[in-house]
Parts: C-alpha cells; structure tokens; sequence
C-alpha cells in the first residue's frame, strides 16, 4: 500500500495525517491495513491535555505521509 508521495507503508510505520474534525496535522502509528485504507493509533492531547487520550481511526491509505 502506499501513502499520498507513493511511498511504501505497512504495520509499525509513523505517518503524519491530518486529525479528524480538525485542520492540524497530528503524527500517528499503523496498526492495521485494510482493504480500503489504515488502521491508525495517535494521542489527542489539544482537547485532553498532557499526556493526552490514545484515539484510533481508520483513514485512506492517500491521506497519510510517511515520516522519513
């Protein structure tokens, strides 16, 4: 699979995406690929504070840049 530059990702990958229901961009893990996308695990820390709530989400596998 591979993300929005077309470069190659799979499970245990940092990716940057952009929050969902927000406009900032937040660095994640790949937990899981999918048939139509990723599996994504972040922490919400702008609405929970430090050290913030772990929130998982499943996005399209173009709307996420590996972190090189």
């Amino acid at each position: 699979m591979k993300d929005f530059l077309g470069y190659e990702i799979g499970v245990g990958d940092v990716v940057i995406f952009q929050a969902p229901n927000y406009r900032h961009f937040v660095r994640g893990t790949i937990l899981k690929l999918t048939l139509s996308g990723v599996r994504l695990s972040y922490i919400n820390d702008w609405n929970y504070g430090k050290p913030g709530l772990q929130c998982d989400v499943l996005q399209r596998s173009d709307q996420v840049i590996l972190e090189r």
